[in-house]
Order: structure tokens, then sequence, then C-alpha cells
């Protein structure tokens, strides 16, 4: 990638978005680019070495905690002008999760002495980036409800509500989530499997409140939806 096309995309990233220009030229210039292959890890979980700040410049990465067995619990999916390793950039202290790249990625690093160095300079980012993390506290939480529920059918529509207030759109009654994970995601995310989240969405189909789209989904009455399949989750 040249560094138009990287410039472009620190641009879009939600705690860079109101940085001058010549700011921006100065975090490339201070940075470095590397690419992943799929299936890479690109941070492991307790590593202490390397801290930094990653921007996704294309591609997308899983946010896993891996098990004694090495089975992944998945806590996020993260695509192209979202970034991680934030909080150990902050506190200097061991990565939280392990991060590896679902498919071949490509990555923009901002050492912690930049990054903390960026913070002082500009409260701005400071600002998004408190945001940024209220936002993911608040997914945090919505995932642990969902992880509390024992109808299967109810655990698949909360992780679709859940994709839809922190990563979707809505237009009017509808609520669009793009770039939809894959289904074998979608069980990891809530621990149940995938012929379970296939029944779920057949159920979704039928009732005519969920369309696919390529690769999106569409809850075509938001509200109802939730009413229907959540409830008060």
């Amino acid at each position: 990638m040249n560094r138009e096309e990287c410039l472009s995309i620190l641009k879009k990233t939600q705690i860079f978005a109101e940085l001058p220009e010549d700011e921006l030229f100065k975090i490339f210039e201070n940075g470095k680019i590397l690419n992943y292959a799929k299936d890479q890890p690109i941070l492991l979980e307790d590593a202490t070495s390397g801290n930094a700040i990653y921007v996704i410049l294309k591609g997308k990465v899983k946010v896993v905690k891996l098990g004694e067995n090495g089975q992944e619990a998945l806590l996020n999916i993260l695509t192209e002008n979202e970034f991680f390793g934030e909080m150990a950039a902050l506190d200097g202290l061991s990565r939280s999760a392990t991060i590896i790249a679902i498919e071949n990625t490509e990555i923009f690093i901002l050492s912690r002495e930049d990054f903390l160095n960026l913070i002082k300079k500009y409260p701005e980012v400071a600002f998004s980036l408190l945001k940024i993390l209220a936002v993911r506290l608040r997914q945090a939480n919505a995932r642990i409800k969902a992880l509390t529920l024992k109808d299967s059918i109810q655990k698949v529509a909360a992780v679709l509500a859940e994709l839809a207030e922190f990563k979707g759109k809505f237009v009017g009654q509808s609520a669009i989530i793009e770039k939809i994970p894959e289904k074998s995601e979608l069980a990891k995310m809530v621990d149940i499997s995938q012929e379970t989240i296939n029944r779920a969405f057949q159920l979704f189909y039928q009732n005519g409140l969920v369309e696919n789209e390529d690769d999106k989904i569409i809850i075509k009455d938001y509200s109802k939806f939730k009413e229907l399949y959540v409830g008060n989750f």
C-alpha cells in the first residue's frame, strides 16, 4: 500500500480523524506497515514486548481468548479503519487477548511512545479513544449477557442485535450489518454450534424479519426483531 492510500485510511480511523494533515504525515513517517497471512497470529495474549497501537489498513482480524486446549473464545472481529492494542499501549502491561488474521491483512503500527506523545499533544485523540473504549465496554457487556441466555435462538438473536447496535447502521426501521462474520465465527461468539446458527437464521428468514444480501444482513424491522427474539435482553 502506498503512502496516499495509507494516509487516507488513517484519516478515516476514528482516533486520528480530527488531526491536521501535517500530523498525519508525521504519524505515517514514524510508523511501519506489516503484512500478515491468513491465520497468522499478530499479537499473543500475555506478550509484554513490542507495545504499540495497530490500525488495520486492509483485511480482517479476530480478537480471541485461547483456552488450555487451544479452543477459541471469539471476542470481536475488526476490519479496515479499526484499531487494536490500545490497552497495552496505554498502560504498558501485557496483551489482554490474541489477535489473528482472518484473511491476508495489512497493518499500520505506531509505537507506544509515539502514540502517548500524540495523546499529550492532541486531547481530541484521547477523547476519541475514551469514546471508543466506552463502546467496546458496552459491547463486551452485551456479549456477556448473550452468553448467559439459555435459549440458543435467543443467543443468536442477541449477537445479531449486538452487531447491529455496535457495528451496523440504521435506515428507517431497518438495521444493516455489513461484512457479517462467517457463521462459524458467529457460533464462537456465543459458544453454540454452527448447526444452531443455521437453524436460527432459517427461522429468522421464514418470519420475514431478516434478509441476507451478499455479505451483509438486513434486519428489516429491528424493533420487532428485538421484541420477538431478544425480549428484555
